[in-house]
């Protein structure tokens, strides 16, 4: 189907106004913070093709997510369930990117799938906030196969899970927000607007786009390295980038999988990474699909750091090896197209978690966003695969036993250049009753690169505060006792140019 440019952007408004109706009901109806507040959810429509599964519309949520959310709806499909029945699944091994990120998905018509993918701040893994400390996926949490959803497996992950309440209140919003997907196409059937169609369109539309795009490449291949920290050791990551007549093969090193955390990552959560960089690359911000994977070939051995295998732990990978995946990605194509890449990021989503047996506090810290050709990074920033808030001061300190003592940005972390990189954030956190702490993070031993001649933004720092003054360093976890404090200092952006 072949339609205007006015006519393709009406479509596209049309279908993102879908999934962002189900992500604003998802968030009104949520009780955690992580949810209402951060945000950390996301939202898509997706229609069977030629091609398969294929995202056609989403709402402006969490990359990570929506790159390898089909995955998830693919492996659900599976199941073969009537017309709006509602599936579930969170395993990293079935389509899934790590155990908090719980996916529902409903077959809306013949074709048109409705699905929502949200971070719960605990599913019952070894520590509070499930993040942290784990060295296998039994450690991790509740791990939920492709199952149909009910009432009773609900409670079951609600009474597995740390703060029973929230647990069964968020995802209750989950369906909530499906609900408000199967409204908004009922209402669109009633109208007569031939939505599979429009969702075609959008995909055939944008496939032709990046068509045109790939093949104005000369055909090349290169290779990068960077880096990734395992506990005390750090660990060597490759990926070559091949083009040949239009298509990209992403062929990424076979690095043992990690002994010391856990940030191994999902084939899923690697898939789209690189979505991501070609989307944000060669796509149009106004038809945010999955067209791209028609043109793609990623290599990852299974059992490795890029291709997890059970029972490898993969809470981190979802969350910092994804980041790396980018970097790699990011790095390749600056050395084919030199002036139009920036420099890599913080590389990192500084993982926080605070809890103890009755509730979990989850949060993902801003750093620099890497110098770009066209000016310099931005400072205090989410970037590339994650895109949520953070928790403001009052919330933290009426939803937690918990106060915020510093958030300021990192002067002087972003790294120089034509184009200096965008400086980290200094978040300091006080807790106010015992509890557990626990943290997954990267580039605190290794810099994120600059490009172009630009230099490496500085890594970040963590530190214990005791409450007689004291201070130490924090890795991975820690118990707390009132008083003490959290000191996260995030990594600054590569500079970008000399």
């Amino acid at each position: 189907m072949i339609v205007s440019e006015a006519r393709m952007e009406i479509y596209a408004e049309i279908a993102a106004g879908i999934c962002e109706e189900m992500g604003n009901r998802l968030r009104r109806a949520a009780d955690s913070p992580n949810i209402k507040t951060r945000r950390d959810y996301s939202c898509a429509l997706l229609i069977e093709t030629e091609h398969g599964l294929e995202v056609a519309a989403q709402a402006a949520h969490i990359p990570v997510h929506l790159g390898s959310i089909d995955t998830a709806v693919a492996a659900c499909r599976a199941l073969e369930p009537d017309e709006r029945e509602i599936l579930i699944l969170n395993d990293p091994f079935a389509g899934g990117t790590h155990l908090p990120d719980i996916t529902l998905a409903a077959r809306a018509k013949a074709g048109l799938w409705l699905a929502v993918r949200a971070h719960h701040a605990d599913v019952g893994g070894l520590h509070p906030g499930s993040m942290a400390g784990t060295r296998e996926i039994a450690e991790e949490g509740f791990r939920i196969a492709p199952t149909r959803f009910s009432n009773s497996l609900l409670e079951e992950f609600a009474r597995r899970s740390r703060n029973p309440r929230e647990r069964r209140a968020d995802l209750q919003a989950q369906t909530a927000a499906l609900h408000a997907g199967f409204e908004r196409l009922e209402a669109l059937e009633k109208r007569n607007h031939p939505l599979d169609e429009m969702l075609k369109a959008i995909l055939e539309t944008q496939a032709r786009r990046f068509e045109t795009a790939f093949t104005r490449l000369p055909d090349q291949s290169v290779s990068v390295e960077d880096f990734l920290e395992d506990g005390e050791e750090i660990l060597p990551v490759g990926l070559r980038l091949t083009l040949r007549n239009g298509r990209f093969t992403f062929t990424f090193s076979p690095t043992p999988p990690t002994k010391n955390s856990n940030l191994n990552a999902p084939f899923s959560v690697t898939r789209s990474a690189i979505l991501y960089v070609l989307q944000s690359a060669f796509g149009d911000a106004r038809f945010p699909t999955t067209a791209a994977a028609r043109f793609l070939t990623i290599e990852a051995e299974p059992g490795t750091l890029f291709h997890a295998t059970f029972p490898a732990a993969v809470a981190g990978g979802n969350v910092e090896t994804s980041q790396r995946a980018v970097d790699l990605a990011l790095q390749a194509f600056g050395k084919i197209l030199p002036n139009r890449f920036p420099a890599c990021s913080q590389g990192t989503m500084n993982n926080l978690t605070i809890g103890t047996d009755t509730w979990a506090y989850y949060e993902t810290i801003g750093g620099g966003a890497g110098g770009a050709p066209e000016g310099p990074g931005a400072s205090a920033i989410q970037s590339h695969m994650t895109n949520t808030l953070n928790t403001p001061a009052e919330e933290l300190a009426a939803c937690y036993p918990l106060r915020l003592v510093r958030n300021e940005i990192r002067r002087g972390s972003g790294g120089r250049g034509r184009h200096r990189g965008g400086d980290g954030l200094i978040r300091e956190i006080e807790v106010r009753e015992e509890c557990t702490a626990g943290l997954v993070a990267t580039r605190r031993r290794t810099a994120p690169p600059g490009a172009a001649g630009g230099e490496s933004g500085l890594p970040g720092r963590d530190i214990l505060i005791r409450f007689d003054g004291s201070e130490e360093p924090f890795r991975e976890t820690a118990h707390l006792r009132p008083g003490d404090r959290i000191r996260i200092e995030t990594p600054g952006g590569g500079g970008w140019g000399r």
